[in-house]
């Protein structure tokens, strides 16, 4: 549940193209979480050039149960080349 409170905080930033690797996530389990909903939140501590530090809690109604900081790396990826009429054939 922190992993997918730290990624999408950062994937919200990002523009075409480019994508997230996460290089490490560090988890703190403080107590137990009762059954029910749980609230997740994620922020940016940091960014410098293609990193980003994001840190991450879980809370069971007002209790904070579990933290996480993580640090990502943004990635260019390559968009698929379109392929059919119309498109160039490759060479």
């Amino acid at each position: 549940m922190l992993y997918d409170t730290v990624g999408p905080a950062v994937l919200s930033t990002l523009g075409d193209g480019e994508f997230i690797k996460t290089l490490d996530l560090s988890t703190y389990f403080l107590r137990p979480a009762s059954p029910g909903r749980l609230i997740g939140r994620g922020r940016i501590l940091k960014r410098t050039g293609e990193i980003v530090v994001v840190d991450a809690s879980l809370a069971d109604e007002n209790v904070t149960v579990a933290t996480a900081i993580a640090t990502i790396l943004i990635v260019s990826i390559d968009a698929p080349k379109a392929e059919g009429p119309g498109s160039a054939p490759a060479e």
